[in-house]
């Protein structure tokens, strides 16, 4: 049992680090007037391959091991017994989450419920069956991180291992992915095309590769092993808060540590962490995405802010050595690269800023009109683009894009009861008081300005991954 239990948490930790690469089958291609059609591809990732394997050994033991059960996380029964005198001895503040975790729980059992339903009303429904296997991964995926931090707490008190682990491996993933797009941006090409890795070649003067465009010159934006700056940038978001939490977490306990080889290890990884913030922070200003600079400065203000409610002054005062850090980096690639860099983007009149506002702009246009003859039940998870095609079919494939919100989108396909669904589910996460909701507010606000979140298999996994680990990480102050 104890390698079952190995397995499943190193392949967890596994899967998050190789999340990002984009390794895939593609199994049925499709296409619009002769032009890729990217949303009615159905295709295979190779960390589905993992995350199928395990679910199938953490459903193993679960019927192998009575002692297992399937459980709501923090429920009542997830506190008793072992559990419970873990919460008990623990230095950690646990609150009483019995009621939010019954509301998450049951919310996410009715969406994917409403989800299926939806199908039976879809313009395609092999389409419509695709889109709900992603959800059903996305939701497989969050019962099997809730469930291991559950058992790891239960059968060896070992949840705080897990979860510190889990959390290492997505940063060395976020680490891994800056460096590759902080490469991508210097070189102003790829490393390599590699079909293995789900890598293409970028080349910033062919027509589809997303730059900055000033003068006569046009500068490749970093992508990292992902489909567009603006994912890499979400990823990168969510990597560095976690960054900064367990820095919150770690840095002021150092000097407590008497243990010599202990404080050593506990020295490299605070080194660790801190290399880590600025390799990250670096990988995400390189990539441009303004909605993810939102994002990352609203979250990192709101932390700044707390702790100086709080009165914590050595948070406060690694906040603002966080601060001068970030504001460092800044100035090093301002005064190392040209700043029309930096001021195009906020620059209305450019011309590839004005056209991607014209795109956006025209985007919630026809969303508002699709959502006008489907509010209430919805068009069909994910139809969104084949019913823009049935609106329209003068256009190439590429032209048919999902709206840059995913909120809207998840009400054009799903409907009012969705909507309603998962703003109970986010509802309920909200009231776990954690570092960790610093995570999800990321996720909320990147969801305002792109689609992937709903439309992309690796977004689809990246929400349901943040969620999950907003369910399960305790609070320690």
């Amino acid at each position: 049992m104890k390698i079952l239990n190995n397995l499943i948490k190193y392949g967890l930790c596994l899967f998050v680090f190789l999340l990002p690469w984009q390794t895939r089958w593609i199994f049925k291609d499709a296409a619009i007037n002769g032009q890729v059609w990217e949303y009615g591809r159905w295709s295979l990732y190779g960390t589905e391959v993992l995350l199928i394997i395990l679910l199938l050994l953490a459903l193993t033991r679960f019927f192998i091991s009575p002692e297992f059960k399937f459980q709501i996380p923090n429920s009542p029964s997830a506190s008793s017994g072992p559990v419970g005198k873990l919460q008990i001895n623990s230095k950690s503040k646990i609150q009483n989450p019995k009621q939010f975790s019954k509301l998450l729980f049951w919310s996410i059992v009715i969406l994917v419920i409403w989800s299926t339903l939806t199908i039976s009303w879809s313009l395609d429904k092999g389409l419509a069956w695709y889109g709900w296997l992603k959800l059903a991964e996305g939701v497989a995926l969050f019962w099997l991180i809730t469930n291991q931090s559950q058992t790891t707490r239960t059968i060896a008190n070992q949840s705080r291992i897990f979860l510190k682990t889990f959390s290492h491996a997505l940063i060395a993933s976020g680490v891994a992915q800056a460096l590759l797009g902080i490469s991508q941006f210097m070189r102003q090409t790829n490393i390599s095309a590699n079909k293995w890795l789900g890598m293409s070649w970028l080349d910033p003067t062919e027509t589809g590769a997303s730059v900055i465009e000033f003068l006569d010159m046009r500068w490749l934006r970093a992508y990292g092993s992902l489909p567009h700056p603006n994912i890499l940038a979400g990823f990168l978001v969510i990597c560095l808060l976690l960054v900064i939490i367990n820095l919150w977490r770690h840095d002021h306990k150092v000097t407590n540590i008497k243990e010599v080889g202990a404080r050593r290890g506990a020295h490299l990884l605070n080194s660790f962490y801190w290399l880590s913030a600025v390799i990250i922070f670096l990988g995400l200003l390189v990539t441009f995405s303004r909605g993810a600079w939102l994002a990352f400065i609203i979250c990192f203000a709101s932390g700044f802010i707390y702790w100086l409610v709080k009165k914590s002054r050595i948070i406060i005062k690694l906040n603002i050595t966080l601060l001068i850090i970030f504001c460092l980096t800044f100035a090093f690639v301002w005064v190392s690269y040209p700043t029309q860099l930096f001021t195009t983007r906020f620059n209305p009149e450019a011309r590839l800023e004005k056209k991607s506002m014209e795109q956006r702009t025209a985007g919630y246009q026809q969303a508002l009109i699709l959502l006008k003859e489907n509010s209430v039940l919805g068009l069909g998870i994910n139809n969104y683009t084949l019913a823009l095609y049935q609106k329209d079919s003068r256009w190439p494939g590429y032209a048919y894009q999902p709206v840059h919100d995913a909120g809207l989108l998840t009400l054009v396909e799903l409907g009012i009861p969705s909507l309603l669904l998962f703003v109970m589910i986010i509802i309920s996460a909200l009231k776990k008081k954690s570092e960790y909701i610093l995570l999800l507010l990321a996720i909320l606000i990147l969801g305002l300005f792109d689609h992937y979140l709903r439309s992309f298999y690796f977004g689809i996994m990246l929400w349901w991954l943040v969620l999950a680990m907003n369910a399960v990480f305790i609070k320690e102050r």
